[in-house]
C-alpha cells in the first residue's frame, strides 16, 4: 500500500529502515520520478554525491541500477495490495 504521498511505504522493506536521511531524501525524489539532475538541484547537492547515494542505495538493496530498484521497491508495495 501507498502511503499518501504516493510514495512506498517504508514499513514494508525492512532496509528502508536503515536509511540516513539524505538516502531517504534521495530515493523518495527518485520515487516520484525526479532524475538524478533535478534532485542534486532540489537538494543542493552535486549529481556525483546523487549518484553516489544510489551507489549505496543499490547495495543495499542488492540491486545495480535504477530501475531495477524501483521495479524492487513497486514489487514490495505491489505485495501488500
Amino acid at each position: 500500500m501507498k502511503n499518501m504521498s504516493g510514495l512506498a511505504n517504508p514499513t514494508q522493506y525492512q532496509r528502508m529502515d536503515t536509511l540516513t536521511t539524505r538516502q531517504w531524501e534521495i530515493l523518495s525524489r527518485l520515487l516520484r520520478g525526479q532524475r538524478v539532475p533535478s534532485i542534486a538541484e532540489s537538494l543542493f547537492i552535486s549529481q556525483s554525491t546523487v549518484r553516489n547515494t544510489l551507489s549505496s542505495l543499490f547495495r543495499k538493496f542488492g540491486v545495480n541500477s535504477q530501475p531495477e530498484l524501483l521495479e524492487l521497491l513497486n514489487k514490495v508495495d505491489n505485495s501488500s495490495v
